[in-house]
């Protein structure tokens, strides 16, 4: 039913919620298994979790109905209400509600969705024959990258082997998953994947840093997908939720992304893939596989509609917006409403009826046996849970300081820790007392270890402000190190670490939230402050303006970075303005060039016609070398191939090669035929017109008519095969250069706003973006950050700078600089957790444990291989005098000195491990039992 309609057919009902609440209002049918119902508390009615409701109906001829409905969501005023029971055949008919067949049974719904999955899967089977080789020709990419170390390599190498081991495996762990997911079109309730927006920072386990990348791909996948489909994914939802009566918190989307993703994941791992290979094979999946379903949601959706679940859905969300998401304009939400509305999670949740504020009639006291509504939720949002990653990362950083430091002396008790304003004060004072100061502040924990600071602030080191304070050191580490910033820029923003700290003390969780200024000015700032800026002297004295004002003029109030963040905005719409200028230039100019050498092609192209290998007479040759080559040029940029000029030039090659042939063939006439002698004299005073200045076609022209008209013999010249653009034949050039058709197909698969990057001859990481592509694609123009060209390629050019390393950034690059350093602070405390736990203490040496793992991964790789590895195991004989004699610190030297010596004994396949005190192991790949 469309919802401009649904005042004019509707019904009298009762409304009775779980804690005992009743509402009268109108009832309108919205198809099979679905109502709709308007009442005077529709406002202001909260349904608690995904408990059903009973609903009274009048219906037709004062028919009486008592359903069972769950709740879907908001529509306008209407609730929109799945139905669980309470409506047999005869009534269903009487209301409309069913369009087509018999009313639907347990059997035949089960059935229906049954043959929709199995419809569904056959589809994802056939496509996944592609995907596989796709994926295998990625792995290989990965797998000969100069840009992957040689381990990373040699995991992507593994993993594309398994894959082509295991081509028709995958296929069947992966629709064999996703059966077992859809066997139940009930939601699971407890899963990872039932309810992602639910995800917070509790979730990171930092002990497995590679499974949280993953989890954190996954989500990027899923969310990207919520966006692309979700009146596809709503539809689905909404029509399983009718079939069986389930309320859409309770029923699934059929083949949801996250669905899919869960089948990827245990295929790929059931076949061995690594970490890596496996987010990168999640990376190509998402682009690859994920953004291109919307043809298979909507054949699914079809089917459904067309068995009678609400026929029409697509255009009704369309034009009115979401229903279990809710309408912006609907009253105010619940926390768990706004939620759902954030994230886009149509499959998920419990949806619960938007309220409004309590009136006198609302608060009247509930009947005594009505139960509480259960309390709601308040939002956690995805920057609270980064910060709260980021504190336990810092925190565990911490201790495992604390625990390798070598035990202190004895000393007085600590002052009591200051609370994070006192710190903030003491900064303050330092950033008066720097404010003049240029250089490197250096790092924050060393300016308040001083004597001179009260012994309460450094004590509060030690804490949580210690962490924060940290943190900003790592962000000025991450935009020194991994952001290419100008040397004569880097003083003005070290100007702004301590107001950074402070900021992070007053208010701690800005740095994870994108939204705020000062995380917004910071990133800003460091996009202009990189190298291809400078030197720009005028922008440098406009930067340390805004730099001034913020070291001067921050506080406690964080206003400082709006006003800041204003002037640097004028300054990037300036820059952009620049950028799009300069861009304009370039392809402007490419497209001039692109024009003259179709011009130079299509005269080639004419002249290749006309004068074939192996000669050719010398005084066309000569006349086409005098001017008429260029005349030909300048006809086709001036006037277009079609035009009348042009068919006149080619009339007269055509004329003139004629009578060429026929005097080499000794049949030139005595004189020259009036028609060609008028061409010819049209052509003079056409050369002459387009080109003054040149003076040697007069001649030309008169040896071709002394030759045509027989006065002259004819000579000839050798002439060779023509050239391609780039000098070489075509085909010859293919023909040497098989290994570079993989790179082909990828630059026809680039795009113009592709940005790419490399290294230039300093070594630095640059780059730069393409903004041209000639008609027909064999020549493309990049440009920087600053629009100026900085290479114009051709198609085998580009891909020999594929083939050497040229690809898209990585993730890391395109992150603002404070992401960076959320990101780089977690992967150090992830590598320094990962360290612990598979390396000893002592000699940091691998552990016995991870030794043991690697001994089973080595067995394996010589079994599948049938190659030999060797394991010698080492102990050191009567050790235990040395302890005995000269104590344990210089038993442990000892232990220590011996592990220092195996690990640079070895070479570099070898694996050496700790395995108990003054034991040791070794694996040497690829040894016999005799060397």
């Amino acid at each position: 039913m469309d919802r401009g309609k649904r005042e004019q057919e509707f019904y009298r009902g009762r409304l009775i919620l779980p804690q005992g609440v009743a509402s009268d209002g109108r009832v309108a049918v919205r198809g099979v298994g679905a109502v709709l119902f308007a009442g005077s508390l529709g406002e202001t009615l909260a349904w608690a979790g995904n408990k059903p409701a009973g609903l009274e109906l009048a219906g037709p001829g004062g028919q009486r109905l008592s359903l069972s409905v769950f709740l879907n969501g908001y529509a306008g005023e209407w609730l929109d209400l799945s139905i669980r029971d309470g409506v047999d055949a005869a009534a269903a008919r009487a209301l409309g509600m069913f369009i087509a067949g018999e009313p639907w049974t347990p059997e035949s719904a089960g059935a229906l969705y049954r043959d929709q999955v199995e419809l569904g899967l056959a589809e994802i089977d056939e496509g996944l024959r592609g995907f596989v080789n796709s994926l295998a020709d990625f792995l290989f990419d990965l797998a000969t990258s100069t840009r992957q170390n040689t381990q990373a390599r040699q995991s992507y190498y593994d993993a594309l082997n398994h894959l082509k081991r295991n081509n028709d495996r995958f296929r069947d762990l992966f629709t064999d998953s996703l059966r077992a997911q859809l066997r139940d079109p009930e939601k699971e309730r407890e899963t990872r994947f039932a309810s992602l927006e639910d995800a917070d920072a509790s979730h990171l386990d930092l002990v497995n840093f590679s499974e949280m990348e993953e989890r954190l791909e996954v989500e990027r996948i899923i969310n990207d997908a919520l966006q692309r489909f979700r009146i596809d994914l709503e539809s689905l939802t909404l029509r399983v939720s009718d079939l069986f009566g389930l309320g859409a918190a309770q029923a699934k989307a059929l083949f949801h992304p996250a669905y899919q993703c869960r089948a990827l994941e245990e295929a790929l791992h059931a076949l061995g893939f690594s970490p890596e290979a496996l987010r990168q094979s999640l990376r190509f999946f998402h682009h690859e596989w994920v953004r291109k379903l919307t043809g298979f949601y909507a054949r699914i959706n079809g089917n459904l509609a067309e068995a009678g679940l609400r026929p029409g859905l697509e255009d009704e969300l369309y034009r009115g917006g979401s229903i279990i998401e809710f309408q912006r304009d609907a009253p105010r939400r619940s926390p768990r409403g706004e939620r759902e509305r954030e994230t886009g999670d149509t499959g998920a949740g419990e949806p619960v009826v938007p309220q409004r504020p309590e009136t006198p009639a609302d608060s009247a006291p509930a009947p005594a046996e009505a139960a509480e509504p259960e309390p709601a939720r308040a939002p956690r949002q995805k920057h609270e849970a980064i910060y709260d990653a980021v504190v336990n990362a810092l925190k565990t950083r911490q201790a495992t300081e604390q625990e390798e430091a070598p035990p202190a002396d004895e000393a007085e008790p600590a002052a009591p820790a200051a609370s994070a304003e006192t710190v903030a004060a003491a900064l303050l004072a330092l950033q008066n007392a720097t404010q003049a100061g240029d250089g490197e502040v250096g790092p924050l924990r060393n300016l308040l270890a001083g004597e001179s600071v009260d012994p309460s602030v450094r004590s509060a080191l030690g804490g949580e402000a210690g962490n924060r304070l940290e943190f900003v050191d790592d962000v000025f580490s991450t935009m020194r190190g991994n952001l290419d910033i100008s040397e004569g820029v880097k003083p003005l923003l070290e100007r702004l670490r301590i107001p950074l700290a402070r900021l992070s003390l007053l208010e701690p969780r800005f740095f994870a939230d994108p939204g705020h200024p000062a995380h917004k000015f910071l990133d800003k700032l460091s996009r202009l402050a990189t190298t291809e800026n400078f030197p720009n002297r005028v922008l440098e004295r406009k930067l340390e303006e805004i730099v001034a004002l913020v070291a001067s003029g921050y506080a406690d109030d964080s206003a400082v970075f709006d006003d800041a963040l204003g002037r640097l905005g004028s300054l990037v719409q300036q820059h952009e303005r620049t950028l799009n200028k300069n861009i304009d230039r370039v392809i402007s100019g490419m497209e001039g060039r692109e024009q003259l050498r179709r011009a130079w092609r299509t005269v080639d192209r004419l002249l290749a016609a006309y004068i074939k290998p192996p000669a050719a007479p010398r005084v066309l040759l000569e006349l086409l070398d005098a001017g008429w080559r260029d005349l030909l040029r300048q006809t086709v940029v001036r006037e277009g191939e079609g035009s009348a000029p042009w068919r006149e030039q080619v009339a007269t090659l055509e004329a003139v090669c004629a009578a060429l042939e026929a005097a080499e063939a000794g049949n030139a006439p005595s004189r020259l035929p009036e028609a060609l002698r008028r061409q010819l004299d049209q052509l003079r005073e056409e050369i002459r017109r387009a080109q003054p200045d040149n003076v040697t076609h007069g001649r030309a022209l008169r040896d071709l008519k002394a030759v045509l008209s027989g006065e002259e013999p004819l000579e000839t010249l050798p002439v060779e095969a023509p050239l391609d653009a780039d000098g070489e034949p075509e085909d010859e050039r293919l023909e040497q250069l098989p290994r570079l058709h993989r790179w082909l197909k990828r630059v026809d698969q680039l795009r113009t706003g592709t940005v790419m990057s490399y290294r230039d001859r300093k070594g630095h990481r640059k780059r730069m973006r393409l903004v041209w592509i000639s008609d027909d694609r064999e020549r493309f123009a990049f440009v920087n950050d600053l629009g100026q060209k900085v290479g114009e390629l051709t198609r085998l050019q580009l891909a020999r700078k594929l083939s050497h390393g040229l690809a898209p950034p990585d993730p890391l690059d395109r992150m603002s600089v404070l992401d960076q350093g959320i990101y780089g602070t977690l992967a150090r405390a992830q590598e320094r957790l990962t360290f612990r736990r598979t390396h000893d203490p002592q000699t940091r040496l691998l552990n016995a444990e991870t030794l043991r793992q690697r001994l089973k991964r080595t067995v394996e790789h010589a079994q599948r291989n049938d190659v030999q590895h060797a394991f010698l195991l080492l102990d050191i004989d009567r050790f235990h005098l040395v302890n005995e004699l000269y104590g344990e610190e210089q038993g442990d030297e000892v232990i220590h000195a011996f592990a220092q010596m195996l690990a640079q004994l070895n070479e570099r396949r070898s694996i050496t491990a700790r395995l108990a005190d003054d034991r040791f192991g070794i694996v040497l790949a690829y040894r016999d039992r005799d060397e």
